[in-house]
């Protein structure tokens, strides 16, 4: 996975994922709009036979905080909640 930023300023951000499809792209935007910094998470795959794996994301912030901070926050609850599903599987396989 690469991040290529294509503009970033004070409170707006936008940048390709690039070897990422829907599936993390949900998973990041979702815990994004978590934050109340957040006036906008949204990302899109521009065309699908071009940009496939290289979906362009853009967060909007309230002018509180930096659009890298509210991603930094966003991937540390990500961190959080695999790390939890991977106890709470062990506990349930006996491992």
């Amino acid at each position: 996975m690469d991040i290529e930023v294509i503009r970033s300023e004070k409170n707006f951000m936008e940048f390709y994922i690039v070897g990422e499809t829907h599936t993390f792209c949900n998973v990041l935007r979702s815990a994004l709009e978590e934050d109340p910094a957040v006036k906008k998470a949204a990302y899109t795959v521009e065309h699908p036979l071009t940009h496939r794996f290289k979906p362009r994301f853009e967060v909007g912030t309230d002018g509180r905080v930096k659009p890298s901070t509210v991603l930094k926050r966003a991937t540390q609850r990500i961190v959080e909640r695999c790390e939890e599903l991977r106890e709470e599987f062990e506990r349930e396989l006996g491992h």
